[in-house]
């Protein structure tokens, strides 16, 4: 049975998906334009996986002059911000004039304000060009649980959980709402959160997207691991080919 939710995954079909929202009479913009009298578009993703599919689709949009923010996860398994090669990655993707965020979250969801100040206080230190009022919460049980009184978190999820703002996501690898079926008439502000892995390959299956998901991780920590170990690679490369 087919999904009918599941997105049409590939760098050509985002940028299908964008056009067609421009088109549609939505301005498309990053999350920090906030609200508007004009139908609008609020680009959002959180990467929490793989920082050269973010780099990726920053390129991508900036070739067709669109602007995203970008929330890199702090405490992600998958990459290291600290490591220098990662750091350029941000300072190029923020280069390209997109807006960068942090994705706060582990396996223990909290909104609390402690939490958020803490968690705050390590995304500072940790990701480049940071702007302080662009957060957003990994994995919240549900939105109504985003509600928070902190002053991070409102730009994201007021408009949202006020109703004044259509939330359309792809997480999982499908839409919670079907993109396609927007009107700048009756979701006039939408905010669209898309993860920069799923736009980067083809896979359509959930078993097929899981696969891809380990393979493009693997392939990041070795391109990693030869950069961090270059005499390793060297000697290891000259032994194969002995």
């Amino acid at each position: 049975m087919v999904d009918q939710r599941a997105i049409a995954v590939g760098s050509s079909s985002y940028l299908l998906l964008l056009d067609r929202l421009k088109a549609g009479g939505y301005e498309v913009g990053p999350m920090s334009v906030g609200l508007s009298v004009h139908p609008r578009v609020r680009l959002r993703h959180d990467v929490e996986f793989s920082m050269s599919a973010a780099l990726a689709l920053a390129r991508l949009e900036n070739s067709q002059g669109y602007v995203a923010t970008y929330y890199f996860a702090t405490r992600s398994p998958f990459f290291n911000l600290l490591y220098p090669r990662n750091r350029l990655v941000i300072e190029e993707i923020a280069g390209l004039g997109h807006e960068i965020g942090a994705h706060l979250g582990s396996d223990v969801f909290d909104n609390s304000d402690h939490y958020v100040d803490r968690e705050l206080v390590l995304a500072r230190d940790l990701i480049p060009r940071l702007s302080d009022n662009l957060v957003s919460l990994h994995s919240p049980p549900s939105l109504e649980q985003t509600r928070s009184n902190h002053a991070s978190l409102a730009l994201t999820y007021e408009p949202i959980l006020a109703g004044t703002e259509t939330y359309v996501a792809d997480s999982q690898g499908r839409w919670n709402a079907r993109p396609e079926e927007l009107d700048s008439v009756n979701n006039s502000q939408v905010q669209l959160l898309t993860h920069p892995l799923w736009w980067a390959q083809l896979a359509q299956s959930a078993t097929e997207r899981l696969q891809y998901l380990w393979g493009h991780i693997s392939a990041d920590m070795i391109d990693a691991s030869r950069a961090f170990l270059p005499k390793l690679t060297a000697s290891a490369t000259a032994e194969h080919e002995v």
